[in-house]
């Protein structure tokens, strides 16, 4: 099969590796590299994927998995080292489906299952990591927390070089426009969810559980818990008993935080909003400030560019050259505060 190559304009996102509640004396960076050097069955955990492989239901060995399916130390001994790597999310023995690319008054649609020892792929994540700041390129179909699952689970329970009664939280970075960082504070807070149980979809935040709720597969997630909070289980049944194939729902909740009252609206500061957020969908959250309503997308750290993707999958190389460039802005912007650029060249 002839490469096809083409080029995609994409979205590095910073994030901030914190560890609650009480932190730790190292980075993630090096937590990270310890975890990779722990030996299991002889065999060091950066040496072998099969090692680094999560099943996310740990019964079921065909359940949907991630594995970090590689992870170079760049520029290894310099001081503008950094980890890059990427996370693959899939299902064992997961059918595809094809759409013949024929024309006429029928097309065949068909499915078959990967060849022996290759998978289909979910989802991808890139990441950059440096100290305690990351740089995340998250695929279409990613959850928004599935680096922070796997990482936890990988120095927690893997390689256990991190306290269990600990927890890592990748902290999104807020910018509002106008008054400075430290003076912002947030007075309501937006979120919007939505159920079809034509597409089986829901989106309230990418921590959603996947069990079905109601009849013929209707996946309502946080959107049923609310429901039942507010109308009972009983009424909430009712509901969804009576909602159509082609049936939407849709829910929105808005936080508020006006103060006492007669007294000044002083709202949240910004830094407290940050863990709250990172891993709702960037279309689904409005912050409401002194400055008016600012969506989630515009308010959060990214960087644009454009990656090579070869038949559709992003070039590795090329993603790395672009987080190199977006660590550098990010600098510039005062949210990376460090001596020391990394520069995107592969290890030697």
């Amino acid at each position: 099969m002839p490469e096809e190559k083409t080029r995609k304009l994409c979205k590095i996102h910073y994030r901030q590796a914190v560890v609650l509640p009480n932190g730790t004396g190292a980075t993630l960076e090096t937590l990270v590299r310890s975890a990779l050097a722990v030996e299991v069955d002889g065999n060091k955990l950066r040496d072998l994927a099969s090692l680094r492989r999560r099943h996310e239901d740990d019964g079921t060995l065909d359940a949907q998995a991630t594995v970090l399916v590689f992870i170079q130390d760049v520029n290894p001994g310099a001081r503008s080292s950094y980890l890059f790597s990427a996370l693959v999310g899939f299902r064992p023995g997961a059918e595809q489906g094809l759409l013949d690319a024929g024309d006429g008054p029928d097309l065949d649609i068909q499915s078959f299952l990967p060849p022996d020892g290759q998978h289909f792929i979910d989802f991808m994540v890139f990441s950059l990591i440096r100290g305690n700041h990351v740089l995340l390129l998250q695929g279409a179909n990613s959850r928004r927390r599935s680096l922070e699952e796997y990482l936890s689970w990988l120095l927690q329970k893997r390689a256990e070089v991190l306290p269990l009664d600990r927890s890592l939280v990748l902290r999104t970075k807020i910018v509002m426009p106008g008054t400075a960082r430290e003076q912002q504070r947030i007075t309501k807070i937006r979120i919007g969810g939505h159920g079809s149980p034509a597409d089986r979809r829901v989106t309230l935040g990418s921590e959603l559980p996947r069990e079905k709720r109601g009849r013929k597969g209707f996946r309502l997630g946080r959107i049923r818990t609310v429901l039942v909070d507010v109308f009972g289980a009983t009424a909430t049944d009712r509901l969804v008993a009576n909602l159509g194939e082609d049936a939407e729902v849709s829910l929105q909740v808005t936080l508020g935080f006006p103060g006492k009252a007669q007294a000044e609206q002083p709202g949240i500061p910004i830094t407290q909003i940050e863990d709250a957020i990172r891993n709702l969908d960037e279309g689904e959250v409005a912050l409401i400030g002194e400055n008016g309503t600012v969506i989630g997308e515009e308010v959060r750290s990214h960087h644009s560019g454009k990656i090579e993707l070869v038949n559709g999958l992003p070039e590795p190389e090329s993603v790395k050259k672009l987080m190199a460039d977006a660590y550098r802005a990010f600098i510039d912007r005062g949210l990376v505060v460090t001596e020391t650029l990394p520069v995107g060249r592969p290890p030697s």
